[in-house]
């Protein structure tokens, strides 16, 4: 059984919270709420700020570790080397959710953890080159690189070896 655990993404602070669940949780809806205690005069009572979504961004562990024993999140990039071509580096998304894909001649639909190319060290995305979204397991060897909230600079900029 994996390990359930989570980080968020603080967009008001722009900063990545790892050790938060005396902080923030989720209620039965899915919606994020925040905790804290306020001092009334009488002593701390606990009070709680419903659906603060907009702020904080969740984020799932996969259960999977990278190739240097990092853990790998919904939202992190990795870097594939070898996935289509043993010398092409590929940065892939982490993602969670429903999604497509084949494994010939089946086409199948699954809901868990993914992972979508999103940029080739050998030049642009070529169709039919690429599955759109495939499952993400412990047999792709990968590095985490970075995340969609503290480094979006990983998919702007061009490869040097382009």
């Amino acid at each position: 059984m994996r390990e359930i655990k989570f980080r968020v993404w603080d967009k008001d602070n722009k900063v990545m919270i790892f050790d938060f669940q005396d902080q923030i949780g989720i209620d039965l809806y899915g919606s994020i709420i925040r905790f804290y205690s306020v001092n009334d005069g009488d002593g701390y009572i606990d009070e709680m700020e419903e659906d603060i979504s907009g702020r904080y961004h969740l984020q799932r562990y996969t259960g999977l570790k990278d190739k240097n024993g990092k853990d790998i999140y919904e939202g992190d990039y990795i870097s594939v080397v070898g996935k289509y071509d043993p010398t092409e580096e590929i940065i892939d998304e982490v993602g969670y959710g429903e999604f497509e894909f084949e494994i010939p001649p089946f086409e199948m639909k699954a809901i868990g953890f993914y992972i979508q190319t999103k940029k080739m060290s050998k030049g642009d995305l070529l169709p039919g080159r690429y599955q759109d979204k495939m499952p993400f397991n412990s047999d792709i060897e990968c590095t985490v690189i970075g995340n969609i909230y503290e480094n979006p600079e990983l998919l702007e900029e061009k490869s040097e070896r382009d």
